[in-house]
């Protein structure tokens, strides 16, 4: 993650975090601050601890109702599975040690129960996060969300409400619960860097299903950048299927690699705009970056050449221009709309093989031309590797989404990729091949 100067043109940051959710976005700063102000602490009298005992009631009721409401709205936005970690949050309200915990306290203690819920939760988290293992420290995650949703209602706010910007932008906070990252728009937000997090958050999970990159970990982004700040998460993928226009999207930076589009592999493109890169100070020193040399000075070439030290790529850099050209001759919209009809073919054709578990949305406007799968008890190397002897070549292993292969419950998947040079005799041809496999372990 980078931060570039804003209008002062101060120095630039780069500052390194976990990525959780790939991808390439480029925005303005929009500070959230998820923190839950102070909670206020009164006595009650004895007539008054019934009418409190309700408040709770009614704001468990109501953050009940909002859960279902926001797993609801998941579920049919990324499908059923990225929908289940909310079952978590059902269980904290339901779990009758805390909640019994609370009603006791309020009545022996005879304090309100905003008071008394933040001590009892407290004492959950920290005994969760001493723990020092990720999955309970995350677990932790969950009570805090839970809590705080409690905690908005018993306000008579409405849960969790999300933040709204005009223009889209990257949400910098100190970190996100899994309800505030489901509740983000994605046309206004359009990724997510956060102080804490950790791979197995249900945050980062969340991020990961809805496609909004996200890095983690960051420590104290907060307090580094500034709202006039631009910021750039760097990713590969965005140039290969998608016509953009860096000045319709309003984009300060933008970057991506050949190999995804044809090209050779060890060089890509990074565009920004001619103002940010004027303000920027050269990164390398060589050959044809500067201008003049002074003894105590020195003064660099106009742009692009002060970027550009030493002999560069050139034979990346003609290869690349040849894909472009080659792409461009094509014509990413006809390139497109092969990959989407190759891509409905592969899931009827391959969703009727016996044994197989396609990951990912059905919906062809929600998935890319690649397909995730397992067959039966196979081990995804072995489907490749009787897959290859039938000239046919698929991925296999966790494809560098160990997270992933986590949330779903497997070691690895194989995985098919189609693009502008594949067939629908090739799907085919794919099908049969994996009916050997189940032939062989079914």
């Amino acid at each position: 993650m980078h931060a570039e100067p804003g209008p002062e043109e101060r120095q630039g940051i780069e500052l390194r975090g976990i990525g959780v959710s790939a991808g390439v976005v480029t925005g303005g700063v929009f500070r959230w601050n998820t923190e839950i102000e102070l909670v206020a602490e009164y006595d009650l009298d004895e007539a008054g601890i019934d009418a409190e005992l309700g408040r709770f009631e009614q704001a468990l009721d109501g953050t009940r109702a909002q859960i279902h409401a926001v797993q609801q709205r998941v579920t049919d936005a990324i499908g059923v599975e990225g929908s289940q970690i909310f079952d978590a949050h059902i269980l904290v309200v339901d779990d009758p040690v805390l909640t019994e915990e609370v009603r006791d306290r309020v009545r022996k203690e005879r304090k309100n129960v905003e008071c008394i819920l933040n001590r009892v939760a407290d004492r959950y988290v920290q005994a969760l996060e001493s723990v020092g293992d990720d999955y309970l420290r995350d677990r932790a995650s969950d009570i805090r969300d839970v809590t705080r949703r409690i905690l908005r209602n018993l306000a008579g706010e409405d849960g969790h409400p999300g933040p709204q910007s005009a223009t889209a932008a990257i949400v910098v906070a100190p970190d996100l619960l899994p309800s505030e990252t489901a509740g983000l728009h994605q046309q206004a937000f359009t990724g997510i860097v956060t102080d804490l997090g950790s791979r197995t958050s249900h945050s980062a999970i969340m991020a990961q299903a809805m496609e909004i990159p996200a890095v983690v970990g960051l420590h104290d982004i907060t307090s580094q950048v500034r709202p006039e700040d631009r910021l750039l998460i760097d990713g590969a993928q965005g140039a290969v299927h998608t016509r953009l226009d860096v000045a319709d999207l309003g984009a300060d930076f933008y970057a991506f690699s050949g190999h995804k589009m044809c090209g050779p592999t060890g060089i890509g493109v990074l565009w920004a705009r001619r103002g940010l890169l004027e303000a920027m100070e050269p990164w390398q020193g060589g050959g044809e970056m500067i201008e003049f040399v002074e003894r105590d000075m020195s003064t660099w070439a106009e742009l692009p050449h002060k970027f550009e030290a030493g002999t560069p790529n050139i034979a990346g850099a003609v290869g690349m221009g040849a894909a472009v050209d080659y792409l461009t001759s094509v014509g990413l919209d006809a390139i497109a709309a092969h990959e989407r009809d190759l891509l409905a073919h592969a899931l009827d054709t391959l969703g009727r093989v016996p044994g197989i578990r396609i990951f990912g949305p059905r919906s062809l406007h929600e998935r890319s031309a690649v397909v995730s799968f397992t067959l039966d008890d196979a081990h995804p190397h072995d489907i490749s590797t009787i897959l290859d002897s039938e000239g046919i070549a698929v991925r296999a292993g966790h494809h560098c989404a160990q997270l992933v292969m986590k949330r779903y419950g497997v070691a690895a998947t194989a995985r098919a990729s189609f693009y502008l040079y594949n067939t629908r005799d090739e799907v085919d041809r794919l099908a049969q091949g994996l009916r050997t496999v189940h032939a062989i372990f079914g």
